[in-house]
């Protein structure tokens, strides 16, 4: 990287979004059997997740699960389903709740 003219903190930064592009392969998702709504099966890979990217776990969960969507005037919140998750999760340019 040193041949290409990055700095030491672009380089870290750099591989920090490449283990977070990674390891956010590890995340499994389920649904919850009363609302059909997905939940995160293994929480320490989000939590890993969150800390490479920087972010608080919960946010993330949050923005991921439970996205805020405008429906007329106002934002509610929408909860999606598993398999919603895992296709906007496959693809990093999907806005979640455009999929």
């Amino acid at each position: 990287m040193n041949t290409i003219g990055f700095t030491e903190e672009e380089t870290k930064n750099i591989w920090l979004i490449l283990s977070g592009v990674l390891r956010f392969g590890n995340l499994e998702f389920t649904e919850n059997k009363r609302d059909e709504s997905a939940n995160i099966k293994n929480g320490d890979a989000a939590d890993k997740l969150s800390h490479v990217l920087g972010i608080k776990s919960a946010d993330f969960q949050r923005a991921l699960l439970k996205p805020r969507v405008k429906a007329g005037r106002e934002w509610v919140t929408a909860a999606v389903n598993a398999q919603k998750v895992r296709g906007c999760a496959a693809r990093p340019d999907c806005p979640i709740g455009r999929c």
